[in-house]
């Protein structure tokens, strides 16, 4: 996902230069300067941005996660998660202590991966996020980067083996029960397949 034109996101495949699908935004919002060319939301103005189409992101096919974060409080970067239907869904958490915390479910605790990494991103800075993923349904398959940095991360949950998929909308900023992040967020990218980095 990257902004364009201020009220819209688009989505893109790594694999297919020329598809583009413009995503409406639900909730009005205030852009900024962003970290590199493009503009930043400013989360602390709206308390989430929701997206209605659904995002494709399956829990057996590899994709990536890219997002430029500067917290001024942690919470939920983003996430489509139905609380209502045992957590089924994904998200990306920034905790309290600035770990990063990320769950794949298919129905929380007894289907799912939930890992969070040893060490912290600061606050009030801006970091690069990004987690890959290689559609294995393990923990093992999964990847997180800060600042272009491999960081290890501990295995809480391993027991992925259903899909993650719902029909509850793409928030950024938020998840339904848990802290929304404060903060800028800009450059949200989904790719529907691997980083270069892990195309060896």
């Amino acid at each position: 996902l990257s902004i364009r034109r201020q009220r819209q996101m688009c989505i893109r495949d790594r694999d297919s230069i020329n598809h583009e699908s413009d995503l409406t935004i639900e909730t009005p919002f205030k852009v900024e300067l962003g970290q590199i060319k493009a503009v930043a939301v400013n989360a602390e103005t709206i308390p989430h941005l929701g997206f209605g189409p659904n995002i494709p992101l399956h829990h057996d096919k590899s994709h990536t996660l890219s997002v430029w974060v500067k917290p001024g409080e942690f919470g939920t970067v983003f996430s489509r998660m139905d609380a209502a239907n045992a957590y089924r869904g994904y998200d990306l958490i920034l905790l309290d202590d600035g770990r990063v915390n990320l769950h794949l479910i298919h129905s929380w605790p007894g289907n799912g991966i939930k890992v969070t990494t040893k060490l912290p991103i600061q606050q009030n800075r801006w970091s690069h996020i990004a987690v890959t993923y290689d559609g294995s349904q393990k923990a093992a398959g999964l990847k997180i980067y800060a600042n272009d940095v491999l960081r290890e991360f501990e295995t809480n949950s391993d027991s992925l083996s259903g899909t993650i998929e719902t029909s509850h909308p793409f928030w950024i900023g938020r998840r339904s029960n848990a802290p929304s992040y404060s903060g800028r967020i800009a450059d949200c990218l989904l790719y529907t397949s691997p980083s270069p980095r892990d195309r060896g």
